[in-house]
Parts: C-alpha cells; structure tokens; sequence
C-alpha cells in the first residue's frame, strides 16, 4: 500500500515559473542575458519604455532593444526540466514616435530552432502585459535548454516577463 502512494506522489504534473529576474521558482537559477550590459528593468532612468511593474509578474521585466549596429544579437537562455514551456512577454502598441516598439525574436530547444514571433504595434492600444509568444507541449520529459534570440538587420524591442513549465 504504501508503495502505491509513493508511487502516485511522484506522477503529480506541477506547473513551475521562470521570472526573468527571481528566477526558477524549483531550482533557483536564473535566466541568462546576452550582451549583459543592455538589459534594463523596474527603475531603469533612461529607458523610454516603463511597463507598470504592478502589471508585470512578479512586478519586474527584462527589456532590451536589439541594434543590429552595435551587437550581433541579443538572446536570452534558460533550462528546465519538463514536458511543456510557455514564454509571456511585455509587448508595446504605437506610444511613443521614434522609439522601437516591434519585437520580432527566435526560438530554440534544445539546439533546434523552433519557430519565431513578430509584434509590430497596434496604435493606441499600450502595453500588453501576460502577451504569449512561445508555447510547446509533448516534450520529452527531461532536461531541455532554451533560447530566445534576436538577429537580423531590423532593431527591436524585447521585453521578457516570465516562462511557465510543467
């Protein structure tokens, strides 16, 4: 009997978060940002974009914007360990003239690419908090690496918020 209880106890499916900041909510680690010294957040003075940290998880973000000028990418990574992963971005609508306001990024698990995602803005419509950009299901279960990367000739905005895995 109590052999079969221990046995279910390990088949329990739990739904984990990846804040960009705090971290993996199992295993503590923390998302990796490339190239480190572009990436703002909550109090950042000289950013022209400020979500309100009151609508963001956990009440912070990870902006950044890609300037195909001045870097080769800009990419975030992280591992899980898990069968199904979900990516929630900031995404910003036609605020501010002048300011980069798309968002167009890659995917890619475990060294092979897996899609991409194109924001261009809706004007008037703000901010858009909890926005998903990237949702796999029926992964194997084990240890998976994540990327999520910018390239290209085009500049944009990247704001990560937080990944949810089961």
């Amino acid at each position: 009997m109590l052999l079969a209880f221990v046995w279910r106890a390990a088949a329990i499916v739990e739904n984990r978060t990846i804040d960009n900041r705090n971290g993996d909510s199992h295993t503590f680690a923390i998302p990796v940002y490339r190239p480190g010294n572009v990436w703002h957040g909550k109090g950042c003075t000289t950013c022209a974009i400020s979500p309100d940290e009151n609508k963001a998880y956990d009440g912070t973000w990870s902006a950044a914007t890609y300037r195909p000028n001045r870097m080769s990418s800009l990419n975030i990574s992280f591992s899980f360990e898990g069968t199904s992963l979900w990516v929630f971005f900031i995404l910003e609508n036609g605020q501010k003239p002048g300011i980069t306001e798309n968002t167009a990024v890659s995917f890619t698990i475990d060294g092979n690419p897996d899609g991409n995602f194109v924001h261009l803005p809706e004007a008037g419509k703000g901010l858009q908090y909890n926005a998903l950009v990237y949702s796999r299901t029926g992964l194997r279960q084990g240890q998976h690496d994540f990327l999520i990367d910018t390239t290209g000739d085009q500049e944009a905005w990247v704001n990560f918020d937080y990944a949810i895995y089961t």
